[in-house]
């Protein structure tokens, strides 16, 4: 919150205004599944009055931004699951509302590897990280704006001793190369 004050007469108004939204502190939490720029109102209903704020906030991840993206794929497999397209999406979106944006997709496994090749995850990783790049072409986006890399179990997020944190390990990210 900003004021500034050109007259003295108004430092009265200001410490009221100050005061009251002292008085009545409430802190509002906004999420997004779209990326860009949000305008908010936020209107506060007092019993003897009405506060009105206007904000703003961009949550267009930086260059060089690394953000999970929620794509799951079947055991063992580079297809994407149909409860992936939302996330998708939102990829599609971002990439479509800043034409010149290259992103890198990185894909991850878990450690489990019953093949013996100890390539097997890396590999696994780049078709899954393919395969998300080709779903966003599919959509329109050129694919010389989508760069893809795999790094297998090299990059664990989680302790690969679970269940859980191998599901954890198993996932997407993408970075923001050029926006």
């Amino acid at each position: 919150m900003y004021h500034r004050i050109y007259k003295t007469e108004e430092f009265d108004l200001v410490f009221k205004d100050l005061y009251k939204r002292l008085q009545n502190f409430y802190s509002i939490e906004f999420k997004t599944q779209e990326y860009g720029l949000h305008n908010l109102k936020i209107k506060l209903c007092l019993p003897d009055d009405t506060l009105i704020t206007y904000t703003s906030f961009d949550n267009t991840p930086d260059i060089g931004t690394i953000a999970l993206i929620n794509v799951y794929f079947d055991f063992d497999k580079a297809t994407i699951q149909k409860q992936s397209d939302e996330a998708i999406d939102a990829v599609f979106a971002l990439m479509k509302a800043y034409p010149e944006m290259v992103i890198e997709i990185r894909g991850h496994t878990d450690s489990l590897n019953s093949t013996g090749d100890p390539n097997y995850n890396l590999k696994l990783s780049q078709r899954r990280a393919d395969a998300v790049k080709q779903a966003l072409v599919k959509r329109g986006i050129s694919a010389d704006r989508i760069q893809t890399i795999g790094y297998g179990e090299k990059q664990p997020v989680a302790d690969n001793k679970t269940e859980e944190g191998r599901a954890l390990n198993r996932r997407t990210e993408f970075k923001v190369v050029k926006k």
